[in-house]
């Protein structure tokens, strides 16, 4: 054999090995580790076990970003720096015919141009491609404000609720407000009597009935 036809030969072999060698692979989530934002995976079908795994995400910080935790029993892609297989990145999740896409109350699935977060809870937030956000939460609802809160509302603003509590300071402000518009009515109402209408109060109403705190437009 030629030195041309044996190093011919042993380059296809290479070759033929680097294309066996891992690149991007399917497995299964194992086990994850919330401290550090790691999985093992189960990788298919040979079924080897890796080490823990970094799981990636777009958005990291120093004890901040976006963590989106993998569950025992995911189907994930593993990709491979460099074809090390010690060098292994969880990259993806995938939808299966065991775990479906999530659907609306109607069984409608996502369609194009939205974009739905949804948690198995059933609490969601999704964007709609005709501009509205729909928000739901299956459980409480808790916002913290660190400054002002603002609103504003083309329309018109609806709460339903069997009950409404507000803190103390907004409730004896509120309180006042309301009373500000009866004071008015007050100070002009009238009685009739067997001898005609009545005057107005005497004793009337006045600032110190009103609140300085809160104000209607």
């Amino acid at each position: 054999m030629s030195y041309y036809a044996l190093a011919s030969g042993l380059s296809q072999h290479a070759a033929s090995l680097r294309d066996q060698m891992a690149k991007t692979r399917i497995g299964v989530v194992k086990t994850y580790d919330p401290r550090y934002h790691t999985a093992t995976v189960l990788i298919k079908p040979e079924g080897i076990l890796t080490g823990s795994l970094p799981v990636l995400s777009p958005f990291v910080g120093n004890g901040w970003g976006l963590v989106m935790a993998p569950s025992p029993g995911d189907q994930v892609e593993v990709q491979f720096q460099e074809n090390d297989l010690e060098a292994g990145l969880v990259v993806l999740r995938f939808f299966s015919d065991v775990a479906r896409p999530p659907m609306d109350a109607a069984g409608n699935f996502c369609p194009s141009g939205d974009v739905w977060l949804v948690h198995q809870t059933g609490s969601l937030l999704k964007f709609h491609s005709d501009g509205s956000v729909e928000l739901t939460a299956s459980g409480n609802l808790n916002a913290t404000v660190g400054g002002n809160l603002v609103a504003t509302v083309s329309g018109t603003a609806s709460i339903y609720a069997t009950a409404i509590n507000l803190g103390r300071r907004a409730a004896d402000t509120l309180l006042n407000l309301v009373t500000s518009a009866f004071v008015t009515l007050y100070n002009s109402h009238t009685h009739s009597t067997p001898s005609g209408t009545s005057g107005v109060p005497i004793q009337q109403g006045g600032a110190a009935q009103e609140t300085s705190v809160l104000k209607a437009e």
